[in-house]
């Protein structure tokens, strides 16, 4: 998991597994050490722009996994985030999300923003096709401008 989200570049989500309201979705790395990532969450919810300040902290023993934080929300647990498969190159990868509490599991492909322009490395694809059924796209070329800070 560290690997694939130690990035300067924007981590965009580019489809998710479940309906929502949520769209434009990206992290932007902020501080990175060996335990923990802190990193903006920013996202489009019924059009207006929000963003929110989260942290990750890294599993020793199971380096595919990170426990989410929202610091902006006195470090309340969000959810679990697996890394189920990454590109060689960590272009992109497929995430499994389970919320803290009842929430219901869910997938994202992510993919990096340098190669958001091109179709996602087709493993990404079929894999998240794989274990997430359907999906809906939740990028679209104009959300590089919608999420600009203003």
């Amino acid at each position: 998991m560290k690997d694939f989200v130690n990035t300067s570049q924007k981590m965009r989500t580019y489809k998710i597994s479940k309906q929502g309201t949520i769209r434009c979705k990206h992290n932007q790395m902020r501080a990175i050490t060996p335990q923990y990532i802190v990193y903006n969450r920013t996202f489009l919810h019924n059009e207006q722009r929000r963003s929110i300040i989260l942290q990750g902290e890294f599993h020793v023993r199971h380096r595919n996994l990170m426990d989410v934080y929202a610091i902006d929300l006195g470090s309340r647990l969000l959810c679990t985030e697996t890394l189920l498969y990454m590109a060689k190159d960590a272009s992109c990868g497929v995430v499994m999300i389970h919320p803290a509490g009842n929430g219901v599991t869910y997938y994202e492909l992510r993919v990096r923003n340098a190669y958001i322009a091109t179709v996602p490395d087709r493993h990404c694809g079929s894999h998240f096709c794989r274990v997430a059924g359907s999906g809906v796209f939740t990028y679209r070329p104009d959300c590089k401008n919608m999420t600009m800070p203003r």
